[in-house]
C-alpha cells in the first residue's frame, strides 16, 4: 500500500477514494433500507389503536378528487368520514386562508369555511378528546388550531391538539 513512485501513489489514492465513495454509498443504501424497514411501512390499525390513549383521537386527512376523507381512529373505534369537498377546493381555500393571515386580513370567514369542510364532518367524534391530526397535501401548512366553528370557537378551545407529519408514500 505504500509507494514512492508518484504514478503508483496517484493510482492508490484514486482507488482509495473510489473505495471510500463506494463504501459510503453502500452504507447510505443500507441505512435507507433499515429506515424503510423500521419506519417506511404504515403502522397497522391495531398497532395505532393500541398506542392511543383513551382520551386521544387521531384524525388522518386524505385529500383526493372528487372527494376527500377523514379517517378517525380512537382506541375503540375507527370511521371513514367523507368530506364535502375535493382536494383542489380544500387546498385552494387553505391557500386563501394562509394568504389572508399572512397579510393580516383576518380570514375569519375562510377559517369558518375550512372548519365546515374539515372539522364539522367529524365533530360528533371529537368530544373533549385530545386530537392528533395527520394532514395531507397542503393541509400540512394549515394551522388547524386557528379554525373556528360557526359560533366563533377555536378548534382547540376545549381540547388539546397536535399535528404530526405523514408518510406521503402511504
Amino acid at each position: 500500500m505504500r509507494s514512492e513512485n508518484p504514478e503508483e501513489r496517484r493510482d492508490l489514492l484514486e482507488n482509495l477514494e473510489e473505495a471510500e465513495v463506494r463504501r459510503a454509498y453502500l452504507k447510505e443504501e443500507s441505512d435507507q433500507e433499515r429506515n424503510r424497514a423500521l419506519f417506511g411501512r404504515p403502522a397497522s390499525l391495531i398497532a395505532v389503536r393500541q398506542i392511543l390513549k383513551p382520551d386521544e383521537l387521531l384524525l388522518e386527512y386524505v385529500l383526493d378528487e372528487p372527494k376527500s376523507f377523514c379517517l378517525t381512529v380512537s382506541r375503540t373505534e375507527t370511521r371513514l368520514i367523507g368530506l364535502p369537498a375535493g382536494r383542489r377546493q380544500i387546498e385552494d381555500l387553505s391557500d386563501r386562508y394562509l394568504n389572508q393571515v399572512e397579510v393580516q386580513q383576518g380570514g375569519d370567514e375562510t377559517a369558518a369555511q375550512l372548519h365546515q369542510m374539515l372539522v364539522a364532518p367529524v365533530a360528533s367524534q371529537l368530544g373533549n378528546k385530545r386530537l392528533i391530526i395527520l394532514p395531507d397535501g397542503k393541509l400540512h401548512l394549515l394551522p388547524f388550531d386557528s379554525l373556528r366553528d360557526a359560533e366563533g370557537h377555536y378548534l382547540t378551545a376545549f381540547r388539546a391538539q397536535s399535528t404530526a407529519p405523514t408518510n406521503s408514500t402511504w
